[in-house]
């Protein structure tokens, strides 16, 4: 049994637009706890209820070169298999953390007529401090982690291309261990014929990632670790009309490391919130 109130509020303040939400006493209430040993990647709590949980507390506005944004936001991308804010209505699995990061975002749609374009482009570039994601959790096991970002999205009502890449410093402040790495994701959803009345619709997101880590070495490499790993999902979705019905197929894959004692490790991990857990139960994971 889980409990979760989230609530939010956008206002204007000094000429601009403010947002706020948080998440209030949720947790779990009663059953066996998810918490599977101390390496926990998923960082589940035990069964309690947190007190207020800040998700988002930022402004933002327009000024000549596109629109603006500082603060506390969730980060989220494409289908959210590397970058989800939790709150996407999960088919195969439960949604309950959120990547949340202290950004400072500027966007601009440079080509034609902007967002009314039939098909406008969003370019974004971003600076982040990371509060909590997979791998960095500044304020509960003392992960620093900051990331600089850009994208690129062509996006309106019916369909979406995009690309994103990203690069991360992370330090483990306890041990002063630190990871640097770049990733590239490419996304798209668009659709792909009618049927009569049912519109058949086809998205997917691939990553890859590459850098250096001494967070974790190996046997034979015991000051730096490569890291180069990638992974992907396509989902296929049969909707009817008024979605009265949808039907929903789903295929991921991501590298392993068939020797995790030589110099580079393999292994993706999806977001904790694509929740792939649903059928690779968390223990196993």
């Amino acid at each position: 049994v889980d409990s979760r109130g989230r609530v939010s509020s956008e206002f204007e303040l000094l000429g601009a637009s403010a947002g706020a939400e948080f998440d209030i006493l949720s947790g779990q209430l009663a059953g066996d706890e998810w918490l599977h040993g101390e390496g926990d990647e998923r960082r589940r709590s035990a069964i309690s209820l947190q007190g207020v949980l800040p998700r988002k507390l930022a402004i933002s506005g327009v000024s000549g070169v596109g629109s603006w944004q500082v603060g506390l936001v969730t980060s989220d991308w494409g289908l959210g298999m590397v970058a989800n804010d939790g709150t996407r209505d999960n088919w195969f699995g439960y949604s309950e953390f959120g990547d949340r990061v202290i950004r400072l975002r500027l966007t601009s749609t440079p080509f034609g007529s902007g967002r009314e374009a039939e098909l406008p482009l969003y370019v974004t570039a971003a600076v982040d401090q990371v509060l909590s994601d997979d791998m960095a959790d500044l304020l509960g096991d003392g992960s620093s982690a900051t990331q600089v970002l850009g994208s690129a999205l062509w996006k309106n009502s019916d369909k979406a291309v995009g690309i994103y890449a990203v690069m991360r410093h992370q330090v483990e402040l306890s041990e002063q261990r630190a990871t640097d790495a770049g990733m590239i994701d490419f996304f798209f959803d668009l659709p792909i014929v009618n049927l009569g009345s049912l519109d058949l619709r086809l998205s997917g997101e691939g990553a890859v990632i590459g850098g250096q880590t001494d967070r974790a070495t190996t046997y034979s490499s015991r000051d730096m670790v490569q890291v180069l790993s990638g992974g992907g999902v396509g989902r296929l979705e049969l909707v009817a009309p008024d979605d009265r019905l949808t039907l929903r197929a789903q295929a991921g894959w991501a590298s392993g490391d068939s020797n995790p004692d030589d110099g580079t490790t393999s292994d993706f991990s999806f977001d904790r919130d694509f929740e792939v857990g649903a059928v690779l139960f968390d223990q196993f994971m």
